[in-house]
C-alpha cells in the first residue's frame, strides 16, 4: 500500500506542471513551471510522473466548459419495465424434456440442478454438464 495517492491516473494528453526541480531536454524547470511536452515521449512522461517529478495541471473553468459535450434532448420511447434476472437464471442452460439444467457458478464451473435447485452433479465443463443434463 503506497503512502500517498495520485490524484489522477497517468495519461500523456494531460498538460504537466513541475513538482521537483528538474532539467529536461536542456530547460530547467523549478516546481509551478509548466513542462514542454514536446519533445518528451508517453514513456519519460510516465517515469517522471511516477517518480513525483512531474504532476497535471488541473484545467480551468473554461477548458472545462469547452470539454463538457452539449445536452442533448432526444425524444424518448416509453420503455417497458426492466426485469431484474439472478445470477442463476443468467447464467444456466436449460435442457429439453428433463427437468435438469446446467447452470455456471462462475470460474468456468458447471454444475447440474434439478427444477428444485438441488445440486445433482459438479463441478464440471460446460460440455459435460449439459451432456449429464440432457441424459
Amino acid at each position: 500500500m503506497s503512502r500517498f495517492a495520485h490524484p489522477l491516473p497517468f495519461s500523456p494528453d494531460y498538460d504537466f506542471q513541475a513538482v521537483k526541480p528538474v532539467t529536461l531536454n536542456g530547460q530547467a524547470y523549478t516546481p509551478g513551471d509548466r513542462i514542454e511536452k514536446g519533445d518528451l515521449g508517453a514513456r519519460r512522461l510516465r517515469q517522471l510522473y511516477e517518480a513525483r517529478i512531474i504532476s497535471p495541471l488541473a484545467p480551468t473553468g473554461a477548458a472545462l466548459l469547452k470539454a463538457a459535450p452539449a445536452p442533448q434532448e432526444a425524444p424518448q420511447a416509453p420503455s417497458e419495465p426492466e426485469v431484474e434476472e439472478t445470477p442463476a437464471e443468467a447464467t444456466s442452460a436449460p435442457v429439453e424434456g428433463s427437468g435438469k439444467q446446467a447452470v455456471h457458478k462462475g470460474f468456468g464451473r458447471w454444475y447440474v440442478v434439478d427444477a428444485d435447485g438441488n445440486e445433482l452433479a459438479g463441478p464440471m465443463t460446460k460440455d459435460e454438464a449439459l451432456a449429464q443434463a440432457a441424459g
